[in-house]
């Protein structure tokens, strides 16, 4: 063979085998097709004829058809029977498939009458006025056969999505209703459909009526349509251009029908559309295409609301929205008014217009933005932002006046203070005001100096007017404030600050920060009065008291004040010297003047300087020095406020002398000291033990406890009646100091002294607060003596200590079977007894006090179990697990928690101490002892809850007999079963419990010889035999093994 003849053969296999993939991939896409509609038209067999009927209530023919399709499919066949048979391809006899259409004429009237859809094998479903939905035979039914017309296959109607955005949008909006005049998905009218479509899928803006639509975009023929083009009809519900629609391609397109919403017809097809069809339209050209930022910030507001005087998105005016773009698109600043907006910038003829000018209209000025295309964005009463044409609107065409480009206007400030100024345009006005919440005028100045140079201002626009260098119109630079006079009132009245390029930022009572002209503008220009440049006048905050100081300013005064809420001055050096070197100042003016260190010259940063006869003779004012001859202080009229020492006639000649307080902090030594000055500051609160607010002995026992695991008592007295007694001479940081005779007789108060003769404490004015122990004559006085706590720590190196303290904190719900979430007292003991020893105790504090061995109170040890007498109620009702150094650990229904509590220095348990018992943690019991015992109550009667010789039920008896043997079982079958180890059936001996399942777990004794004693309702204590019951045999379930 030829090597050409080779290479021909290899080629034919390919060639062949690739046909044969394609063929058989479309077979199967075809078979998938197919498969979908016969299975949705299957789906509603049964379903009942409905005439005219096209959903699942009820079908016809055609409207079954339709429904099918439509739901099985990415084909839209017609509504109508006629207009089914006119579409698609004619199907032979012969070549029918699954899927196709098959008609019929002359059923019920002459001509094509009726349809269904094509099964396979002569088969077809289809609707019937007596069946509904039902399936019929070629081969079976003579009638059906007569009347077979033809058939139609409808694969080439399918609708190719991919090549058109604004198709594939049309479609999506299948079913959305129809609105008269309605533009939005909630309902279209015709022309409202196709401007939404555009807009949506393209960000294509296309007039607004039918009739600019059809004057807008690219003209074409009938024969050129493609999808995405916007078909036109006239004559339909009024004469003329009426309708209109989205061509989709494969002669379908979508429309708006009074009836149907957004729909799908044929164009061809029907005739009724076909008549009136009118023209096409492109619209691909009028796509806004620039990178103008004006022009985009623009397009992008397109769709807010109109809003008199508005000027942000929730809503515009005309000149509000130029406004707003061009701040908010290009940060250049244009006027408010509409008129102004016209004077400013550089004209633009018609010919030369580029996107990003302002267009204007004759008769109001009224402005737009112009995005190319003939295009431009603007604000109407009825629409809001929208866009229209300028020359293809006849009105628009009319009324042009005139354009203006605003490059020269853009401002660029590179001064901290005109930034920042910038910044704040539309915050508010507020009377007084100097944050953007809200501004004064001469409050704006002072919070944009303060903010971006750390200079700070008088809060009076006249005080601002005699500070900084005098500066000439004509030297004017960005950051110069401008001063104005006879505005609002005669005089200095208004100021703002300079930003360049004859525009300037201030506050209005209307527009609140904004910015205007200086010179182009005719108010201000004739109102201008002269300008101040602040410069050198900042102040550094150069430690951490002067950072403090400054940290205030602006907060008011408060007469007796001495937190953030309001000062007076000797609160506010308090304050500020107590929050940064945590150091007790003394709280009055007089008293300030008698601390620290006299500082005669040499004023530093920091420093107090006093004054004298200001409100009353002698001292009587204070502050603190921050340098450059300024102090900060608090004044009635203004609260914290910077003044001037020197500069200021009246403070010059007021001023006494000075004081410095280094030397006053004190150094958290330990934990102890460090938590209790972490409170400082936290109020007081009768009988409080939290942050949220303490009395004294409630803050000294939640330091120790949370700063070293110290347990204390929670009384005063109490507190004073444990520890070591540490005399005045040997105190540290740490110890306990109390006081005797404060507001009662007898030890009454306490605190923490933290060094330095300085202590913390509670009081009821202050909550916690630094007070000195021998400087104080008050203090000093009261005196009593000091504790110190460090030989009250939990001994955690003994078990049963560590475990029961782990539980600390445990919520107490009193009969709780939810241990260990949760506890009550008999169940805390219970349960820890058993983590650490393997220990079963009875369930109750009553009859835990029943077993046990009885120990002295002098020979407690950790581990035993300390007793009390009606709490809650009478007798034996509570119990805790003592843990050395007179302190227990017990669930405590006060406290609500797991808690750890005093043996002798509780005033409600401490009476009611009834005694102790220690529990055998040895098991020297035999087996032997067990049957025996458990022999012993042979006979005793079934008695329902029982757990003695009277009466037994069966868990009961069980632990009962191993009580006898000092051995503590669980009181139920259902823990019972979770004790000991576990012992396979064949390996029992005497003693070990087994247990049977049922309503409950049932348990008995294995006594030897496959036998086990128990209790049954019936015999009541009774021995049975393990393989031989045919009624235990089959419930027995587990055995364990208690004695090994």
């Amino acid at each position: 063979m030829h090597i050409e003849e080779k290479f021909s053969l290899k080629w034919l296999v390919i060639v062949f085998f690739t046909f044969l993939l394609v063929y058989q991939s479309e077979v199967s896409a075809e078979d998938n097709v197919s498969q979908k509609i016969i299975s949705e038209a299957e789906s509603h067999l049964g379903t009942p004829f409905f005439s005219g009927g096209d959903s699942p209530e009820g079908f016809n023919g055609s409207g079954f058809v339709y429904y099918v399709y439509r739901n099985s499919t990415d084909i839209y066949v017609p509504r109508y029977l006629s207009e089914q048979w006119d579409i698609g391809q004619e199907v032979e006899r012969s070549a029918l498939q699954p899927g196709d259409v098959v008609f019929f004429s002359n059923t019920y009237k002459e001509g094509i009458s009726h349809n269904g859809i094509y099964l396979g094998d002569n088969q077809f479903i289809h609707v019937t006025t007596s069946k509904g939905v039902a399936i019929d035979s070629f081969d079976d039914s003579e009638y059906w056969e007569s009347k077979y017309t033809g058939a139609k296959r409808y694969d080439n109607l399918a609708i190719d999505l991919t090549e058109s955005p604004i198709a594939k949008e049309a479609i999506e909006l299948l079913g959305t209703p129809y609105k008269s005049g309605g533009d939005t998905s909630s309902g279209f009218s015709s022309y409202g459909f196709i401007e939404y479509v555009f807009q949506k899928a393209e960000d294509i803006y296309i007039p607004s009526t039918r009739d600019n639509q059809w004057k807008a975009g690219e003209k074409v023929l009938r024969e050129n349509l493609q999808p995405g083009d916007i078909i036109f009809f006239s004559n339909t519900y009024k004469s003329g251009l009426s309708h209109n629609g989205v061509y989709l391609g494969n002669h379908q397109f979508a429309h708006v029908t009074t009836s149907e919403g957004v729909t799908i017809d044929y164009l061809d097809q029907n005739s009724y559309y076909n008549e009136r069809y009118t023209g096409a339209r492109r619209y691909g050209s009028l796509k806004p295409d620039t990178d103008d930022v004006a022009a985009i910030e623009a397009i992008n507001l397109v769709g807010s609301p109109y809003k008199s005087g508005g000027e942000s998105p929730s809503g515009f005016d005309s000149s509000g929205f130029i406004e707003y773009v061009f701040q908010n698109g290009s940060d250049t600043l244009v006027p408010r008014k509409r008129e102004d907006q016209w004077l400013v910038g550089e004209k633009v003829e018609k010919e030369n217009l580029q996107p990003g000018d302002v267009v204007f209209f004759s008769d109001t000025y009224k402005p737009g933005i112009y995005i190319g295309k003939d295009q431009f964005v603007h604000v109407t009463t009825s629409s809001g932002v929208t866009i229209d044409y300028i020359d293809k609107n006849n009105y628009y065409r009319s009324k042009y006046t005139g354009a203006k480009r605003y490059d020269n206007l853009q401002l660029e400030v590179s001064d901290p203070v005109g930034e920042l100024a910038i910044s704040l345009i539309g915050s508010p006005y507020l009377s007084g005001g100097d944050s953007p919440e809200g501004f004064s005028s001469y409050g704006f100045i002072k919070y944009l100096f303060n903010e971006s140079k750390g200079i700070v201002l008088p809060t009076s626009r006249d005080d601002q007017w005699k500070l900084g260098d005098d500066i000439s119109k004509e030297d004017l630079k960005p950051g110069d404030v401008v001063f104005f006079s006879n505005t609002y009132k005669e005089g200095l009245s208004h100021n703002g600050i300079y930003l360049g390029q004859d525009q300037f930022a201030h506050v209005t009572t209307s527009a609140g920060v904004k910015v205007d002209y200086l010179d182009k503008n005719a108010y201000y220009s004739s109102r201008y009065t002269g300008a101040r440049r602040y410069s050198d006048m900042q102040i550094q905050a150069v430690n951490d008291v002067t950072t403090e100081a400054l940290s205030h300013l602006g907060a008011p005064y408060k007469s007796g004040g001495e937190s953030i809420d309001g000062y007076d001055s000797s609160g506010y050096i308090q304050y500020v010297f107590q929050t940064v070197l945590e150091t007790a100042i003394p709280r009055t003016t007089a008293d300030q003047w008698k601390t620290g260190e006299e500082v005669s010259e040499d004023l530093q940063p920091g420093d107090v300087v006093f004054f004298s006869n200001t409100y009353k003779e002698g001292i009587s004012h204070n502050g603190i020095y921050l340098g450059n001859d300024q102090f900060i202080h608090v004044t009635t009229s203004d609260g914290v406020v910077i003044d001037y020492l020197n500069k200021s006639n009246y403070y010059s000649s007021k001023y006494t002398g000075a004081r410095r307080f280094n030397g006053l902090e004190i150094v958290a030594e330990n934990p102890i000291t460090k938590e209790a000055m972490n409170l400082i500051g936290s109020p007081y609160e009768s009988g409080g033990e939290g942050p949220e607010g303490f009395n004294s002995s409630g803050y000294i026992q939640y330091v120790f406890e949370k700063a070293a695991d110290i347990y204390i008592p929670r009384y005063t007295e109490d507190q004073s009646a444990v520890g070591e007694t540490i005399l005045l001479e040997n105190l540290k940081p740490g110890d306990v100091v109390f006081f005797e005779n404060t507001y009662k007789e007898g030890i009454s108060h306490n605190g923490i002294y933290l060094g330095q003769d300085q202590f913390a404490h509670v009081t009821t004015s202050d909550g916690v607060t630094i007070d000195y122990l021998k400087k104080s004559n008050y203090y000093s006085s009261k005196f009593a003596y000091a504790k110190r706590y460090d030989e009250l720590k939990l001994q955690l190196d003994i078990p049963i200590v560590s475990v029961a303290a782990s539980y600390i904190g445990v919520p107490y719900e009193l009969g709780t079977e939810r241990m260990p979430d949760f506890f009550d007292c008999s169940s805390f003991v219970q349960h820890v007894l058993n983590e650490v020893y393997d220990v079963y105790l009875p369930r109750t504090s009553t009859d835990q006090w029943e077993v046990g061995e009885p120990v002295e109170k002098a020979e407690l040890q950790p581990g035993d179990v300390v007793f009390f007498s009606d709490t809650y109620q009478p007798g034996i009702s509570h119990n805790g697990i003592y843990v050395g150094n007179g302190q227990i650990i017990h669930a405590n229904g006060q406290a609500g928690e797991v808690s750890v509590g005093y043996l002798d220095h509780n005033s409600y348990y401490s009476p009611k101490y009834t005694g102790s018992k220690r529990y055998n943690l040895e098991n020297e019991t035999t087996t032997n002892n067990i049957v025996t015992e458990a022999k012993r109550y042979l006979g005793v009667p079934y008695l329902s809850g029982g757990s003695t010789p009277e009466g037994f039920n069966a868990s009961g008896y069980v632990q009962y007999v191993y009580a006898q043997n000092n051995i503590v079982l669980p009181n139920y079958g259902s823990q019972q079963i979770d004790i000991g180890t576990h012992v396979d059936k064949e390996s029992l001996q005497p003693g070990d419990l087994v247990f049977f399942e049922g309503n409950y777990i049932h348990p008995g004794i294995y006594v030897g010889n496959n036998e086990f004693i128990h209790v049954t309702e019936t015999y009541g204590v009774y021995i049975s035999n393990l393989d031989e019951s045919n009624y235990w045999a089959p419930k027995y379930k587990e055995a364990r093994r208690i004695i090994e």
